[in-house]
């Protein structure tokens, strides 16, 4: 615990001093500003230094930007570059075949989707663009032809269709190939469901209510739609072993009726019905992976009308724990995750289209991303929670908004007044931040 600590305590400190600077304490949130409206995220080691940067896909910008990681967690001041009127949702791949990552944007409102190509730096060309469907809602990559090239693949939500393209392994794609779906596809993810070797697709249809899973012949052509219900609007789609079998199961989430549906895999790519989880309110992007390290895939998912991420932990099969919410800036929207700050564990990053910034989550390594002595649950330990603990410990207020631990700036395995002292000394006084010198 002390090695986890103290690494934190590099990673973020100047958020958390008010007053003055000491040795600094990691929040469980960090804010970095961006473009006008950020709508998705991709993360990748963009610069080639050895850790994960990220870059958002700015919707009323037009462009997107670059957030350089000084290699524990923090980002240097966005860079910006042109991407197109609309950029939506964006995805990393090596499409030239130089070993650095170029990126995919799909273009809302026309029928584009546009290659940056990468310079090795993080230095991204002028867009590249290929013809898809109409209002192309989302993009993901693969390999789907078996020629070892990384292709796409685009949801088009007014075409009611997806788009693939293959790629030549010099990052020129070829004419788009289309396989039509359910009424307004949106998010996509793709995964080999049947257990063949071969890349398959799946995509949320947002105005049908069901999910279209296209399994591929093995040379890059899919076979016709076969669709799952779903509930009201599904937005996002994720692809994981779920339920720990050796398959590949889907997460998607529900917009209006702010459930996400797990479908568990028979193993050939056939799916089982849906079984419904309630969320935060209009769940807008699902993440899937091992949050926890505990050998099985976790959930989180963007609340978009909450202004939070929910972590649901995974307790069997398509069993979750209650999940622990986290704030977020303003409308955030599609989720991605990384070891941002190289520990070893997965952290999250979510773009807040209401705030311009991006918001990046620390995990302790347990699938908790609080930092102690927030009390109320805001992701900064301040004045707010001094407040907080004071009514909790005097006049009968809530507890800890998180769980019980979580106000307890002091260690002492509680949180209690002696945590508000704690607190008003940091604060106000420029004493030790919440967690300094804990075990």
């Amino acid at each position: 615990m002390t090695s986890f600590r103290s690494k934190m305590i590099v990673v973020a400190g100047v958020l958390l001093m008010p007053v003055v600077f000491f040795a600094p304490v990691s929040a469980a949130r960090i804010d970095t500003p961006v473009g006008n409206y950020p709508y998705s995220l991709s993360a990748a080691d963009f610069d080639g230094d050895g850790d994960i940067d990220l870059v958002a896909a700015n919707y009323k910008s037009g462009d997107v930007s670059v957030l350089k990681n000084d290699g524990q967690g923090s980002f240097e001041p966005a860079v910006n570059f042109q991407a197109g009127l609309y950029p939506r949702t964006v995805a990393a791949g090596d499409f030239d075949g130089d070993g650095d990552w170029d990126l995919a944007v799909t273009i809302d409102s026309t029928q584009l989707v546009a290659v940056l190509f990468n310079n090795g730096a993080g230095v991204f060309a002028e867009p590249i663009n290929y013809t898809v469907g109409l209002n192309p809602s989302s993009v993901c990559v693969g390999e789907f032809n078996g020629d070892g090239n990384v292709d796409l693949a685009v949801s088009n939500f007014s075409s009611s269709n997806i788009s693939v393209l293959m790629n030549d392994g010099g990052g020129v794609f070829a004419s788009a190939v289309n396989y039509e779906t359910g009424y307004g596809p949106n998010g996509i993810t793709a995964a080999d469901f049947d257990g063949d070797n071969d890349i398959d697709l799946a995509v949320v249809n947002s105005s049908s209510d069901n999910m279209s899973v296209l399994l591929n012949a093995g040379d890059g052509a899919f076979g016709p739609a076969v669709n799952y219900g779903l509930r009201d609007f599904p937005v996002s789609v994720i692809a994981a072993d779920l339920d720990h079998d050796g398959d590949n199961d889907l997460a998607a989430v529900d917009y209006f009726s702010s459930q996400v549906s797990v479908l568990i895999n028979d193993g050939d790519g056939t799916f089982n019905p849906a079984v419904n989880h309630g969320t935060g309110l209009q769940p807008i992007s699902i993440f899937a992976g091992d949050l926890d390290l505990d050998g099985d895939d976790d959930l989180a998912i963007v609340n978009c009308w909450d202004h939070n991420i929910s972590v649901m932990e995974n307790v069997g099969g398509e069993t979750y724990g209650t999940a622990v919410s986290y704030r977020s800036g303003r409308y955030p929207h599609t989720l991605c995750a990384a070891d941002l700050d190289l520990d070893g564990d997965l952290d999250l990053a979510v773009p807040n289209a209401g705030s311009n910034t991006v918001s990046t989550f620390a995990n302790h390594g347990d699938g908790t991303f609080y930092s102690c002595g927030d009390a109320n649950g805001d992701a900064m330990p301040d004045v707010g929670d001094i407040v907080y603990l004071i009514n909790y410990s005097f006049k009968g207020g809530p507890p800890p908004a998180l769980f019980l631990e979580s106000g307890d700036a002091n260690c002492d395995g509680d949180s209690n007044v002696g945590d508000a002292v704690y607190l008003v000394n940091y604060v106000f006084k420029g004493g030790a931040a919440p967690c300094a010198g804990c075990p």
